[in-house]
């Protein structure tokens, strides 16, 4: 009784969801250029590919275990002798932690990143880390 009460507050919070809208952000009188240095610009376009590199091999190292535990773990529980009930209790336990621990892994990077905003914002990273404030709008 308690799933389905989950499932119903769950598509409620969906249906209300849906119905909002999200304003748009135009962009098109930016100039990064004014507000950042060429050094600062380059360092963000560096760390950006530097970021997605780590999750492209992240997510290639994840798939790749899978192919391996996808090759090798149907003989190794069929060995152990645990039936069917108990043999797919035991797979699906070792592709979860498996999984798990790349997710792990993520929420760690973002916790960290989220550590190293606010310290530059509070200045205690190094000066050199530390953007330059915004001009006011208008």
């Amino acid at each position: 009784m308690l799933l389905v009460a989950a499932v119903g507050v769950w598509c409620v919070a969906a249906w209300l969801l849906a119905r909002t809208s999200v304003p748009s952000l135009h962009l098109s009188g930016l100039d990064e250029h004014g507000l950042f240095s060429e050094n600062e610009l380059r360092r963000a376009t560096r760390y950006g590919r530097g970021n997605q590199l780590i999750w492209l091999l992240g997510t290639l190292a994840t798939l790749g275990a899978l192919a391996v535990l996808a090759w090798r773990l149907p003989p190794s529980i069929r060995a152990m002798g645990l039936g069917r009930i108990g043999a797919s209790i035991v797979a699906g336990l070792v592709v979860l932690l498996d999984v798990g621990h790349w997710a792990q892994f993520e929420q760690l990077a973002a916790v960290l990143d989220a550590i190293t905003w606010v310290w530059t914002q509070v200045g205690l990273a190094s000066p050199r880390a530390a953007p330059r404030r915004l001009p006011p709008p208008g």
